[in-house]
Formats: C-alpha cells, structure tokens, sequence
C-alpha cells in the first residue's frame, strides 16, 4: 500500500491544483484523474511545487510508505534541486517527476 499525492502547477501568479493524499480510492480511479489533468499554460515553478510537497509530507501517515508525484510542462524558472535533496532525504518516500511536451524545446 502507498499513499499517493499530486500537484500540478505554473509559474505567473504561481497557479496550482494539489491532489491531497489518497485523492484516488483506487486504480482505475487513479488512472481516470491523471488522464483528465490539462495543462494549466504559463511559466513553470517546479521550485514552488516542490516547496509545496515537503509541506505535503507532514500531513502523511509516516508508517505507510509515500509516493510524491509532481507533473510539469516545462524548465523550473527556479532551480528546484533544494526542496527536491528535502524530499529525497525523507525516510520511506519516493519522488516521481514526470515532464510533458518536446524534449527539444526544453531550453528554448
């Protein structure tokens, strides 16, 4: 058993959709609220979003292990290597980071 939490977010005005834990009651449910997630369009805050799941992390059930899975659509405008080592370093947690669009314009 895992628990499972989502964000989806940009940049701008920071514009953001958080799924609290087990938002999901199962998987076909799961399945059905990630393939319905559109993107929100503007810049990208991977470092908010980020800050904003290791605050996430207190509210767990600390004995059942956490999966974090943050969506983007683009570059952080703000590297988000510091609360990225914060969630990594969390006892019985994984961190699942998943980009979408073109790999080739990701610099641009």
């Amino acid at each position: 058993m895992f628990q499972v939490s989502m964000i989806t977010y940009s940049g701008n005005h920071y514009r953001r959709e958080i799924y609290p834990w087990n938002f999901a009651k199962n998987n076909e449910e799961f399945k059905k609220i990630v393939k319905d997630i559109r993107p929100i369009g503007g810049t990208t805050n991977t470092y908010e979003a980020m800050k904003l799941a290791v605050k996430l992390m207190e509210t767990r059930n600390k004995t059942i292990p956490t999966l974090v899975m943050v969506v983007t659509d683009g570059r952080s405008a703000v590297d988000p290597k510091e609360p990225s080592q914060q969630l990594q370093r969390i006892p019985n947690t994984w961190v699942f980071a998943a980009a979408t669009g073109d790999p080739h314009l990701a610099n641009k």
